[in-house]
């Protein structure tokens, strides 16, 4: 039952979570329609209004049937654990790949409307842009030195070079490692200590 109501709620989380990002795209934002530089004023033209209000009428239904076949995978829980993760990953392929398709063959419709009809904004002269060096220099300051990002793998090469400190970490009970990690621990440390 716990396992049921995981997955629904990461379905319905997550088809949620893309109908409300991706179904955005459709503002006007940026001087953009649907990631297509567009002039404002070619937004209430009826070819550029047919083919957002189709794209609105295919994503509303592809995320109510994705809810709808989400939950029905969802249930499968209750039957084997491993026939729910082999069709949960093929629906969640299906979804993404369908939320992709949809968006890259409206973006291309809507591109292609745009070069076929030359729907350029006059931008006036060339102009050149260029890197804030000064606004860019701090933050070059704000990363960690190359010393601290090592630190990690020295705490783990100690045990390995020194086999005095790797015998103090097995044989005393003082030091409590959980039984899984122990095991992998102790593997890892006798194929490096093998090494050196």
């Amino acid at each position: 039952m716990m396992l049921f109501l995981i997955m629904l709620f990461t379905d319905l989380f997550m088809v949620g979570i893309c109908f409300y990002s991706y179904g955005k795209l459709t503002l006007y934002r940026d001087h953009m329609l649907l990631g297509v530089h567009i002039p404002e004023d070619k937004l209430e033209l009826p070819s550029v209004t047919a083919l957002i209000t189709s794209y609105k009428n295919q994503n509303r239904h592809f995320y109510l049937v994705h809810v709808i076949v989400g939950s029905a995978v969802s249930l499968l829980a209750f039957w084997y654990t491993s026939i729910l993760i082999i069709c949960w990953t093929g629906w969640l392929i299906a979804f993404f790949y369908g939320i992709f398709s949809n968006l890259y063959r409206t973006h291309r419709m809507l591109y292609s409307l745009k070069t076929e009809n030359g729907w350029y904004e006059d931008l006036g002269e060339p102009f050149t842009a260029a890197a804030d060096t000064s606004v860019s220099a701090p933050a070059r300051r704000l990363t960690p030195p190359l010393w601290l990002q090592f630190l990690p793998l020295l705490f783990f090469l100690i045990p390995v070079l020194f086999p005095s400190i790797r015998e103090l970490i097995f044989q005393h009970s003082e030091i409590q490692l959980p039984i899984g990690l122990r095991s992998t621990f102790s593997t890892l440390l006798t194929g490096f200590s093998s090494v050196f």
